[in-house]
């Protein structure tokens, strides 16, 4: 699946304008993070995981810190993310 073009352009100008943010999503969909249930932003930014989306940095919530926020909220959806990440980390070496 290729990059979405408008996304990609808002980090461009997000990334050149010196904004912080952090994302968290799948390769399909990223969400730009103003607020985490639970967790502060400035202490979550030292945590960041970096990498590209279409050629464009981007800076991922890091994994401790979604997984504590997605405690925090108690969404349905949420806390199914949440299963799913405590199984992943229970399968890993």
């Amino acid at each position: 699946m290729g990059s979405n073009p408008d996304f990609k352009d808002l980090l461009r100008c997000f990334n050149r304008a010196g904004v912080r943010y952090l994302a968290a999503g799948s390769y399909a969909l990223a969400y730009l993070l103003m607020a985490l249930d639970g967790v502060e932003f400035e202490s979550a930014w030292p945590n960041r995981v970096e990498s590209t989306y279409g050629g464009e940095a981007i800076a991922y919530v890091g994994r401790d810190d979604l997984v504590r926020s997605k405690q925090a909220s108690g969404r349905p959806q949420d806390l199914l993310d949440l299963e799913m990440l405590v199984n992943m980390r229970l399968r890993r070496p």
